[in-house]
């Protein structure tokens, strides 16, 4: 027989999991910002100053927030890379890369905005695991300057 104390620990096991699976979501969101930064080429408070990240709204504005800060939301963590080109003191552009990021049994996968099909990434602890998905945001942000421009 089914008791609420059931209902009750079910509801609890549901929470702990969906918060875990937030954390190991968020952590690998960080590890890809990071990444990212550190393959442009730049010091480090440079690449902090030219990467950041955020989501947007409901009405379409893009809100900056770090990884750690943005919710999980069915299923998925979705937030916008940026991407700041300084061309000179008084001119910048800016090209923001929007990605979607799951997790389904213990595989990560992350989908980018213009590219049809996810990418997996390997486990955590394997060096490199977001170099192909740095790689095509990399793509992805050229494509934009092109138009841009």
């Amino acid at each position: 027989m089914i008791l609420f104390t059931d209902m009750e620990k079910a509801l609890s096991d549901a929470l702990v999991k969906k918060r875990e699976k937030q954390a190991r979501l968020r952590m690998a969101a960080d590890e890809l910002v990071r990444n990212y930064r550190g393959t442009l080429g730049l010091a480090e408070d440079a690449a902090d100053r030219v990467v950041s990240t955020g989501f947007q709204d409901l009405f379409g504005d893009h809100i900056a927030r770090p990884v750690a800060a943005i919710e999980v939301e069915k299923d998925a963590l979705n937030f916008i890379i940026t991407t700041s080109i300084i061309s000179n003191p008084m001119k910048s552009f800016v090209v923001s890369v929007s990605i979607a990021m799951r997790e389904q049994d213990k595989l990560l996968s992350v989908q980018i905005e213009t590219v049809s099909t996810p990418i997996l990434v390997l486990n955590e602890g394997v060096e490199d695991r977001f170099f192909e998905v740095i790689e095509v945001i990399k793509s992805v942000v050229l494509k934009k300057i092109g138009t841009l421009v």
